[in-house]
């Protein structure tokens, strides 16, 4: 009884330093998560609040969509012609997204930034694993099964993507907080990470990077001509020097260019890009069968062969065996559940869109996460792959709960 007692004393104070180990576990991909979300939701039960934790998250508007959204997944099970997958697809999504239910509501404001320097601390690690892997000191599973690419435990899109989140965390840390001995530390490693950024093959990272700086820099010197004049043209500056002075770099935009030429010249669409604009072409005639309910889970991919063969022959390209989704989440919702399930996913992202944050750094992490999150979800499939599900989980609620925290006046400011 002594240790249940103790437990429940100190249930959020627990659970506050396990949020730290949830975001350091992402990037180095420690195979713990499912211990860390059981224990997660072991401490939010034994919080002596916990009834009142519940009622504010069932009023609270984004989970209100967000439970109306997981609902109706299930609902569109009944319409999978593969039941058992379609409903291992939809508890997919109670799997990932339940800690983003926990964490909000119980993540304490003194807590964000250390819950952040978590996520930072891991990717200083994944860094020195990466340029262990490029001067060939050591190698990793994945790296051995992707030879062309020195990222550590996953695919390069998807690291570009962590890689860039990251070195703007740090840049905004670096020009606005008071510095230290860690700040050095952190200096040394936003070099490397840049330098890493067009070291990997990750385009979708490599240009979230440079709209999301972009759209930074007007923000912050929109009211100032001259400054905004000569700061826009950072990206572009940034660009042309990995553009002449990475190879890799150089290489994928060229093939890039290459595969552009190629759709529109010989109506090839072998390439990476070839392939995202063939299965848009092909999405057309998916949502044609079920436009409001849509397919069900993995159709699409079952019903694109059959469509590629009867009306676009062209198209055989895009139909390799490899094929698990359209390159697109929206189309991807879209397919599988209809515009009704594109809109409750739209409702959720205009939520966070539109959700009002007073600090500044909240503010800013917002921007930058979800012109990352938003771009991804346009290029691939953000939305159920379970590193992008936990990045989302990870600062939608970071942001939330700092929301929350504001709305109630809650607790000491974040320094």
């Amino acid at each position: 009884m002594k240790l249940l007692s103790s437990l429940r004393n100190n249930a959020n104070i627990i659970l506050n330093y396990l949020v730290i180990l949830y975001a350091f576990s992402i990037p180095l991909d420690l195979k713990i998560y499912r211990f860390v979300v059981i224990a997660l939701f072991i401490f939010f039960i034994l919080q002596k609040d916990i009834k009142e934790k519940i009622k504010w998250t069932l009023k609270n508007r984004f989970f209100q969509l967000f439970l109306i959204y997981i609902i109706y997944q299930f609902l569109v099970v009944l319409w999978t012609p593969n039941k058992e997958y379609g409903l291992r697809f939809a508890l997919k999504y109670v799997e990932y997204f339940l800690p983003l239910f926990i964490i909000t509501s119980s993540l304490k404001k003194e807590f964000i930034n250390k819950v952040i320097n978590g996520w930072l601390l891991s990717m200083f690690i994944t860094e020195i694993i990466a340029y262990g892997i490029y001067f060939d000191l050591w190698s990793t599973k994945y790296h051995n099964l992707h030879l062309n690419t020195i990222t550590p435990f996953y695919h390069h899109t998807i690291y570009s993507l962590f890689l860039s989140t990251s070195i703007l965390i740090m840049l905004y840390k670096l020009l606005y907080e008071k510095w230290s001995i860690f700040h050095y530390i952190s200096l040394f490693f936003l070099l490397t990470m840049s330098i890493n950024l067009f070291l990997t093959i990750g385009r979708g990272g490599q240009i979230a990077f440079f709209i999301t700086l972009f759209v930074l820099l007007f923000i912050k010197f929109r009211k100032n001509k001259k400054i905004l004049f000569i700061s826009i043209f950072t990206p572009f500056l940034i660009f042309f020097l990995a553009y002449n002075y990475s190879n890799k770099f150089h290489n994928r935009i060229n093939l890039a260019i290459n595969d552009t030429k190629n759709i529109f010249e010989n109506k090839n669409f072998c390439g990476s890009w070839g392939n995202r604009v063939g299965s848009y072409i092909v999405a057309k005639d998916i949502i044609e069968k079920s436009p409001l309910l849509g397919v069900g889970f993995h159709t699409p991919m079952e019903i694109l062969p059959i469509i590629v063969h009867e009306k676009y022959p062209y198209l055989k390209c895009i139909i390799p065996s490899q094929t698990i989704h359209l390159h697109n989440t929206f189309l991807m919702e879209i397919t599988q559940t209809g515009i009704i399930g594109l809109f409750l996913f739209l409702l959720i992202l205009f939520y966070l869109v539109k959700i009002k944050v007073k600090n500044n750094f909240i503010r800013y992490l917002k921007t930058v996460f979800l012109i990352h999150f938003i771009f991804f979800s346009i290029i691939d499939y953000s939305w159920h792959i379970s590193y992008l599900m936990k990045y989302f989980v990870l600062f939608s609620s970071i942001i939330l709960a700092s929301t929350y925290h504001e709305t109630n006046n809650t607790e000491k400011d974040i320094s």
